[in-house]
């Protein structure tokens, strides 16, 4: 078989491809670890195993710039608390070209090391990209840190990180609700909402997802809530149970630490001789139900209003369905701060890092029908002085006088919050009447007062007082009103 010229030189050209990539195969095959082949197939040395930085691997071998790049976490709570306690800083380290810098050692350090704050490592080896990191760990005590990265005379500082956050306290739990005195003894679905909020030792919000639980023994309300930025909200609703006198006590507790005034600033209780004992030089409210006995500073309900826990407020809190100033087994409820299944409080003498702290409120499930306190209005100016619903009241001409009348519902609570009240009058005329409406504050029966002035026609006509409930008909009291001439 004969071959063209034109085919001769295409074979021979094949043959040449070819033997140049089996040499080159071989070159490499032939080299170390440390050898490169680059964009043109010709192979460099670099001693040191890593790219040459003149060979388009995009590396360079000297640091010019550290470079911060973030902190996972920027917030932290204190060392011990649920939540985050450290954060991971990375900083990037750059040369001439901006290229990564692979292989160099950087060192750390903290700006402050307030609390025990520490970090994981004092030093790091940058990565394939030029990356290295840190980790911090949180102290006991509130800070803000940085973190400096240095390499040789170059260094960068991190951003600031906070940390802030520790076990909430009793003194900063605290609960609120958006009415005292909803419509709930007579109507079902009436909506409170409940706020609880908690902060540390230092005032700060505790942990975002913190959880909060709540009960109550009258209506109905939701169990817990997570708080974001240190606090949370339920709903209750009136419905049953309702108690007999239509006073609910909503509950809310939680797991934190005891109280104690901080006499050095290190946000940390020290105890032990050199610091003379808890009892001298750091005062603190003992929360941890224990010994029986209650101590200044733990929750309890003020039963009898007097500001101070005394024998009508014993040991946890405690609904009192009975009334008797006591709390009955298997008849109240109470809040079980130590879990033990009796109804108990006071410490153990000591503080406590760890302990259930827990808030109650009262609001009223007020009722639709209103009445009058003991049937009476006050009438000072008249010649009565008072008189019952459907009584006289007796005045001489241009006589002016101050009226009140405390207006309640069934149990003796406040009327439901929007309540609405008037005065009017068929001789004189009546002012200034105040409150002319139940605000969302009211446990108690309101007075209400309105300004009467007798005129000067001796007249007789009728007092009366409107009360409107939010939803139900008018109710209404009435007097008998009597202007007569001055006594000679």
């Amino acid at each position: 078989m004969s071959l063209s010229i034109a085919s001769s030189n295409v074979f021979t050209r094949i043959i040449q491809l070819l033997l140049a990539l089996a040499l080159s195969l071989a070159l490499v095959a032939c080299s170390t670890d440390s050898s490169v082949l680059n964009s043109d197939g010709i192979i460099t040395e670099d001693p040191d195993g890593v790219p040459d930085p003149g060979d388009g691997e995009g590396t360079d071998p000297t640091v010019s710039v550290i470079n911060f790049v973030d902190a996972s976490e920027t917030n932290l709570v204190l060392n011990g608390i649920a939540g985050a306690d450290q954060s991971i800083v990375t900083f990037t380290l750059r040369g001439d070209s901006s290229n990564p810098v692979v292989g160099e050692t950087v060192n750390f350090t903290l700006s402050n090391s307030v609390g025990g704050v520490n970090l994981g490592s004092s030093s790091a080896v940058s990565d394939e990209s030029g990356n290295v990191s840190v980790v911090v760990n949180s102290g006991t005590a509130p800070t803000i840190v940085k973190v400096t990265a240095s390499s040789g005379s170059i260094s960068v500082d991190s951003d600031d990180i906070s940390i802030s956050t520790g076990a909430a306290v009793p003194s900063a739990f605290s609960l609120a609700v958006t009415r005292f005195n909803p419509r709930g003894l007579n109507f079902d679905g009436t909506l409170v909402i409940v706020t609880a909020r908690a902060s540390d030792q230092a005032g700060n919000p505790v942990p975002d997802g913190t959880l909060i639980n709540f009960r109550t023994e009258g209506g109905q309300i939701e169990s817990s809530c997570p708080t974001a930025g240190g606090a949370c909200q339920v709903d209750w609703f009136s419905a049953n149970p309702r108690p007999l006198n239509g006073r609910a006590t909503i509950f809310a507790n939680m797991g934190g630490a005891e109280d104690f005034i901080d006499t050095n600033g290190n946000f940390v209780f020290d105890a032990g001789t050199d610091e003379g004992g808890p009892t001298l030089l750091e005062p603190f409210t003992d929360d941890n139900p224990a010994n029986g006995s209650y101590d200044l500073g733990e929750d309890f309900i003020d039963w009898n209003s007097t500001g101070v826990r005394d024998s009508a407020d014993l040991g946890e809190p405690y609904a009192d369905y009975n009334e008797n100033g006591m709390f009955d087994a298997g008849i109240d409820e109470f809040v079980d701060f130590n879990n033990n299944g009796d109804q108990d409080g006071a410490g153990d003498g000591a503080w406590t890092e760890q302990v259930a702290i827990g808030r109650s409120l009262v609001i009223v499930m007020a009722g639709d029908t209103a009445e009058l306190a003991n049937d009476l209005i006050t009438a000072p100016n008249s010649t009565e002085g008072s008189a019952p619903i459907g009584g006289t009241l007796t005045y001489e001409t241009d006589t002016i006088d101050t009226l009140s009348a405390t207006i309640q519902d069934v149990n003796g609570n406040s009327l439901p919050t929007g309540t609405n009240i008037r005065w009017t009058s068929t001789v004189g005329s009546v002012n200034n009447a105040f409150p002319d409406n139940i605000f969302d504050n009211q446990v108690l029966p309101t007075v209400a007062n309105v300004d009467f002035n007798a005129g000067s026609n001796l007249l007789s006509g009728q007092l009366r007082l409107e009360v409107q409930v939010p939803g139900i008909a008018e109710q209404f009291f009435t007097w008998n009103l009597q202007v007569v001439a001055p006594a000679p």
